[in-house]
């Protein structure tokens, strides 16, 4: 039964002073909930479809009040369609007059009806049903043209004020025998013709349903589920509230109804169009990434919806992975979610699978959905051009780029007389600038000879590509010798292009001819740390009788 629920915890353990440490808990079992109550004040559900042709409209009422014309299921204002209260009377009709049918007899208040009205589109034909009785008819009937559809409201107006509950859609105006043999039971969502069936059992009846203002439909696997409008979601009105409906059971046997979305966009079980905006196309990643999309099963159906796996196939199956399952089974009105990765590999382009998800579902036991994804291995960056020229008695250097992506730098690289013997002379780093970038170096000790120069650019993931090569001429014979930047704070760069010098030993010493450091010279372009020295004036003396004055800030 419904009422607060009582226990009292014991965790046994060895604590001296608590070996036994007890604790009440309580909770209140409200019951589920059954039906909407209406304040008749600005309650009402918006529907997320119209309809046209013939029709037939169902819903179980218990009205509070029997004046005026409150709306139980009704559209556009002047020419749509609505099912109404006339007074304390069932009626129903079709704009701009809405008065085609009326029960002559007065509904008694705080007590549940069942309502219905069908229109035959070929005929004409209107027929109005209480309790599954024909209580009156119209001939001649004209055409209608919705522009929406409320539950409990007319345009935004004519509240109800009571509940409602199983609220019935067809695209078919039902005959009288079918009305009365399945009024007093409940649907499964399976039954042909039906467009929308709501059974309103959701939430906690009368309790805390705040958030819960999704009315679910449970035909199809898009179902159409209503929106709940200036609900309280708490207490007795202006809620999820019980009992609902004085059904006897349901009319057949109840069965689970899956259906899947993707950022809360339903996904229809066969489509072959992924799209970004529901999470089917994954757009384009980079390799070696991946991307992850969260996908939401749910079951609108009376029974248990059992998953019994999550398949990938198709040419590009092994790039996408579920790495979350979702869990089974899920509840009537529950849902559950899987996350499906992208890793994309191999060449750039769209890559494709179909996800198919074998379930319960009796209509559509294999749920199937095309996904995709666009693999872009980038090149670190789009060298647009690689210059080298003479300068004088050094080489520059000049290089731009269009786009730079994931770009660490550029290691300079030099050979003698095209040799495929390079070393490496400098490096710049990267801007990694997605508009691209320019860069300059100067080689300020090129051998005499010929000079050819490239680059090697550099992923911070490792990878790397290289430029094109270019080449300059220096016919002179003369060493080059320089040091920058002169005056120096940190490191001092020595550069040359004497073979002879290599592995030989620099030494510097103080303007008084104190010797403080031996420098290896183990590469043309030598870096010496002078950051621990004392400022002033130092030497730097090489092995063929080069010196040079280094000014210490």
């Amino acid at each position: 039964a419904n009422g607060v629920k009582n226990a009292v915890i014991t965790i046994n353990n060895d604590d001296l002073d608590e070996a036994v440490f007890t604790y009440a808990i309580s909770g209140n079992l409200l019951g589920g909930g059954q039906a909407l109550t209406f304040d008749g004040v600005d309650d009402r559900v918006d529907l997320p479809f119209v309809f046209s042709g013939s029709y037939t409209k169902e819903a179980w009422i218990n009205s509070n009040t029997l004046t005026g014309f409150p709306n139980i299921l009704s559209g556009n204002a002047s020419t749509g369609t609505a099912l109404f209260l006339n007074n304390g009377s069932v009626a129903a009709g079709h704009g701009p007059g809405f008065a085609q049918v009326l029960d002559p007899a007065v509904i008694t208040a705080g007590t549940w009806y069942h309502v219905a009205v069908s229109y035959n589109a070929a005929t004409g034909v209107m027929n109005l049903y209480k309790n599954g009785a024909l209580v009156s008819t119209a001939s001649g009937v004209a055409s209608y043209t919705e522009t929406l559809q409320q539950i409990g409201s007319f345009s935004g107006g004519n509240f109800f004020n009571g509940s409602i509950d199983e609220v019935r859609i067809w695209n078919v105006a039902r005959t009288g025998a079918q009305i009365t043999a399945n009024y007093a039971c409940a649907l499964n969502g399976t039954e042909p013709g039906l467009l929308a069936y709501y059974n309103f059992n959701q939430g906690a009846n009368g309790g805390n349903n705040a958030g819960n203002t999704r009315l679910i439909d449970l035909v199809g696997n898009c179902p159409q589920n209503g929106t709940l409008v200036n609900f309280a979601l708490t207490g007795a009105v202006s809620n999820w509230t019980a009992p609902g409906a004085p059904l006897a059971g349901s009319c057949t046997v109840q069965v689970s109804n899956i259906y899947v979305s993707g950022n809360n966009i339903c996904i229809a079980t066969g489509d072959v169009t992924p799209a970004a905006i529901d999470n089917t196309d994954y757009g384009l990643v980079n390799v070696p990434s991946s991307l992850d999309r969260t996908f939401t099963i749910a079951n609108n159906g009376g029974a248990s919806l059992t998953i019994t796996s999550i398949v990938i196939t198709g040419v590009d199956a092994s790039m996408f992975t579920v790495v979350s399952a979702p869990s089974s089974p899920v509840l009537p009105g529950g849902s559950t979610t899987f996350v499906l990765r992208f890793t994309p590999s191999g060449a750039n382009g769209i890559k494709n699978a179909t996800v198919t998800i074998n379930n319960n579902d009796p209509n559509e036991a294999a749920y199937s959905f095309a996904v995709r994804g666009t693999s872009f291995d980038p090149l670190p960056v789009t060298i647009l051009s690689f210059r080298a020229s003479d300068a004088g008695k050094y080489s520059r250097l000049v290089w731009e780029t269009a786009t730079e992506i994931n770009n660490k730098g550029f290691e300079i690289q030099r050979s003698l007389n095209g040799s495929n013997n390079w070393e490496t002379i400098g490096y710049v780093a990267g801007t990694n600038s997605a508009t691209g970038s320019r860069y300059n170096f100067n080689d300020l000790a090129p051998f005499s000879g010929i000079n050819t120069y490239r680059l090697k650019q550099i992923d911070f993931d490792g990878r790397f590509e290289l430029s094109n090569i270019q080449a300059v001429n220096f016919a002179s014979d003369a060493a080059l010798v320089s040091v920058y930047p002169n005056p120096v704070k940190d490191q001092l760069n020595l550069v040359f292009n004497d073979s002879k010098l290599l592995n030989s030993v620099a030494r510097i010493t103080t303007a008084t001819g104190t010797v403080v450091a031996s420098v290896k010279l183990s590469n043309y372009r030598q870096a010496i740390d002078m950051s621990t020295y004392s400022t002033g004036i130092y030497f730097l003396a090489l092995q063929d009788g080069t010196v040079l004055r280094i000014v210490k800030q």
